[in-house]
């Protein structure tokens, strides 16, 4: 019996850097447990870096290949194929013990054709959304994916009707925050300026759409008369680029973390969303895609929705403003309308306690270690 693997791990944006720094931290204590020890290699960001970066191998910067849209994604596809053809000649030539690949499935899967060709078994954590959109894509699944670790309940009976070997795990953001204290709720007119968090997105072509419109939706409401206290949630790695747009607009507002209290936030599709969900937080999505990338969504997506906690509750919780109509007067009479309305913040913060709950019935780092040592030699 091995006492040392390795084990290959794969992650391409900032979500699955932060799913995949859970998988390596609970993956290590579990073979620790077990008097194991592991080599990881492959790909992630700065939280999956520095969790191996005790001399327990290395893993290349996954900057290189982060990207999305479609249209947005063209720029960036030879950086994609070039990365991909080195990761899979490194799998060819060093075939790991295991391979947890996290979401990024157009880029990954590819890898997991490269690990089926060496015998090597596969983990995926984080499922693509074939049930929104480009449903064929399970039969590859089924074909180079041993085992699937979704991260919201109505995945597992989805995949799992469809042949794919699927296990809710809870979801890793969801544990997180668990125990954090509710938010604290104010007063309709209260003396207290209105505090409203903009999450503008977490990558540079989202920053450039998104953050101009919610600033303009900013100053309308300034203007009406009432106190406002804005401040903007930035992922680190676009700092510059949140700073340079506030200069060139001649904004000066705050940047405050994730956890900080906020009566609204407005945000950019994805991640950040659940995040608000999971925190309470009232939200109001706010997003734009280049118009092509938009339309081709369009045509494809086969869901009603685009924020999850939305998918999730199967209606519109929060509204969502999309392309057109994202507009600042539409933003900031939305805005008006849902601070002014407590029953309604109210019965979002009691679906999205709901919601916590039932992300929050698995425990994901004791699941991962449970599929990853049902998975290696």
């Amino acid at each position: 019996m091995k006492t040392a693997f390795h084990i290959f791990i794969s992650a391409g944006e900032t979500s699955g850097d932060r799913l995949g720094r859970v998988a390596i931290q609970s993956i290590d204590r579990a073979l620790s447990a077990l008097g194991r020890d592991v080599r990881w290699s492959g790909l992630g960001g700065a939280q999956m870096r520095h969790a191996v970066a005790s001399g327990r191998g290395q893993l290349d910067d996954m900057t290189e290949v982060q990207a999305a849209g479609l249209v947005e994604l063209l720029p960036s596809l030879p950086r994609l194929a070039k990365k991909g053809i080195a990761l899979r000649k490194r799998l060819a030539s060093h075939p790991p013990d295991l391979a947890i690949l996290v979401d990024f499935p157009d880029f990954n899967l590819r890898l997991a054709s490269a690990c089926k060709k060496q015998s090597v078994p596969v983990l995926m954590l984080g499922a693509p959304q074939c049930w929104a959109w480009r449903p064929r894509r399970v039969r590859r699944l089924r074909a180079v994916i041993d085992r699937l670790a979704v991260l919201f309940p109505f995945e597992e009976e989805w995949f799992r009707s469809r042949d794919a070997n699927a296990r809710f795990i809870g979801h890793p953001l969801a544990q997180q925050l668990a125990d954090e204290p509710e938010p604290e709720e104010r007063r309709n007119g209260a003396e207290k300026a209105w505090r409203i968090a903009l999450y503008p997105g977490s990558r540079s072509h989202e920053i450039e759409a998104n953050l101009p419109l919610q600033l303009d939706a900013l100053r309308l409401m300034q203007r009406a008369g009432e106190a406002i206290d804005p401040a903007i949630v930035a992922a680190p790695n676009m700092l510059d680029r949140v700073w340079r747009i506030l200069e060139d607009r001649d904004s000066r507002i705050r940047l405050a973390k994730a956890e900080e209290p906020a009566d609204l936030a407005w945000c950019a599709a994805g991640t950040a969303s659940l995040e608000l969900a999971l925190r309470n937080r009232s939200f109001i999505l706010t997003h734009r895609v280049h118009p092509v990338s938009f339309e081709l969504a369009r045509r494809l997506v086969r869901i009603d929705h685009v924020a999850m906690p939305n998918i999730l509750a199967g209606r519109r919780v929060a509204p969502e403003l999309l392309q057109k109509h994202f507009q600042p007067e539409r933003l900031a009479r939305e805005s008006w309308r849902l601070l002014y309305d407590a029953e309604r913040r109210r019965a979002m913060r009691r679906e999205w306690r709901r919601l916590r709950e039932e992300l929050t019935a698995r425990d994901p780092a004791v699941e991962l270690a449970r599929l990853a040592l049902e998975l290696l030699p």
